[in-house]
């Protein structure tokens, strides 16, 4: 692997934007059409596709030169995988090649991709994902259930390793692993939808393995407490919807000199965490080690032992994601979103878990968030009515106390009165618009017999949010 270029430090590229109507509207054309087709015709075609596009990608990874591979060819794959889409999810519970297929695809990506074609890297990565999980979306609730956990090859075992590792989940997990989840929260949805670049995770945690007892902690910092550590028990049970291992690529230089490194920076993490008291940092300015965010509790240990994470760094630019983020306390721009971990070259993913009800949980969520931020770009603010400060002054003083005993009151620890009640206004527009996108969901599978593509979600979501405004 090449050392990551220094230049793409704090560099930015503009808002992504799919601006595919026409394209999303012939998927569902050609989804009709499948649909028509019949089982059997749409199999055949199906089969057909797949084994040309396998053959393509295996020519491409046999002749990349210089640790990268032909975008153009690249780009046309991820093309031929979207189109076929649509047949696929007519009749998908036979869609174990394809679904094999776009994981493949992405694993190439993230090997042989340009950290500086920030736009080619998040069409594959996510646009595939998005592919994969309309797929998922539309087994039956038995075929999906094959797939709720997703492992890469032998990069999800450790056998050739000496840092510690343990069974999570079913998976083989190493000291040192960082661990991308989204929660079920509307401010989960903002952080993972907010940035420049939506994605799918609002969170980040690191993991330790004890060398001796194989024991598992998870360290992770908690709006409502800063940093904390966790059993994996206690990790998986806090009502994720989605979760995402990475760890850091075998072939990266700093590895290569010091196996052990993961190990030693999860050690660093825990060992600050037992040790002192860090609050959340409400602000995400990640370099102010004071404080705290959840991306801070795996950069700066991994800086420390050499490894600069967030190839690109995160930017917001949005008016109204600006607005609303600042007056939730944000106050950095350029920072270190969660979800962005999943698009630094440096890290191979080596396992996922999502259920199906899970994934119709944080895509209706999404759109939203999505919806709701459409209205934050037209002037929406989020309010605090002077009439409850008394109320949440009494509240901020009540937890107060409870923070100076190691509790967690109703306001977290470095939240004022007035972001709080600004948090409540949120989350009741949130719950408001997924009142009304819920019944309109409802409405459409009675009608349609599947569960909306993604971009109808957020047209739904779009109409819902003008009600409940």
């Amino acid at each position: 692997m090449e050392p990551p270029d220094e230049h793409a430090k704090g560099q930015t590229a503009a808002p992504f934007r799919w601006n595919r109507d026409a394209f999303f509207a012939k998927l569902q054309a050609d989804f009709a059409k499948a649909k028509a087709s019949g089982r059997a015709e749409t199999r055949l075609l199906v089969a057909r596709e797949l084994e040309a596009a396998r053959a393509d990608l295996a020519e491409m990874i046999a002749i990349a030169r210089g640790n990268r591979i032909d975008h153009d060819r690249l780009a046309d794959l991820r093309e031929k995988l979207f189109e076929l889409a649509p047949a696929v999810v007519a009749f998908p519970d036979d869609a174990s090649s394809y679904l094999a297929l776009a994981e493949e695809i992405r694993a190439a990506a993230r090997v042989f991709a340009n950290v500086e074609d920030r736009h080619a890297l998040y069409t594959t990565l996510y646009g595939l994902r998005v592919a994969v999980e309309e797929v998922l979306l539309a087994m039956t609730e038995a075929g999906a259930k094959t797939f709720e956990v997703w492992t890469h090859d032998v990069r999800s075992k450790s056998t050739t390793s000496d840092v510690p590792s343990a069974i999570v989940n079913g998976v083989y997990v190493q000291s040192g692993d960082m661990l991308l989840s989204r929660g079920g929260a509307p401010t989960s949805a903002l952080i993972a939808r907010g940035s420049d670049f939506p994605g799918n995770f609002s969170h980040v945690a690191l993991v330790h393995i004890d060398a001796q007892s194989r024991e598992v902690s998870i360290i992770e910092a908690h709006i409502e407490r800063g940093i904390a550590v966790s059993t994996a028990a206690e990790y998986l049970g806090d009502g994720k919807l989605r979760i995402l291992a990475l760890r850091l690529r075998d072939d990266h230089p700093a590895l290569i000199d010091d196996p052990m490194l993961p190990h030693a920076v999860a050690m660093a993490a825990l060992k600050e965490a037992r040790e002192r008291h860090v609050a959340y940092d409400f602000g995400m300015k990640f370099e102010d080690p004071e404080k705290k965010f959840c991306s801070e509790v795996v950069w700066a240990p991994y800086k420390e032992k050499g490894v600069d994470l967030w190839q690109v760094r995160s930017t917001m630019s949005g008016a109204g994601v600006v607005s609303w983020l600042g007056s939730l306390g944000v106050g950095s721009f350029e920072t270190l979103a969660p979800a962005d971990l999943e698009y630094d070259l440096q890290l191979v993913a080596f396992a996922e878990w999502r259920t199906q009800r899970s994934l119709r949980h944080d895509h209706i969520d999404n759109a939203v968030i999505d919806g709701l931020l459409v209205q934050a770009e037209r002037g929406l603010a989020l309010a605090a009515p002077w009439w409850k400060w008394p109320l949440a002054a009494l509240a901020k003083a009540y937890s107060w106390v409870l923070n100076r005993f190691g509790k967690v009151g109703p306001v977290p620890e470095g939240m004022s009165a007035v972001v709080a009640l600004r948090v409540s206004d949120l989350m009741a527009r949130f719950a408001a618009s997924k009142t009304n996108l819920v019944l309109t969901v409802e409405a459409f599978e009675g009608q349609q017999k599947r569960f909306p593509a993604v971009w109808e979600l957020v047209e739904m979501a779009k109409g819902g949010g003008k009600d409940s405004a």
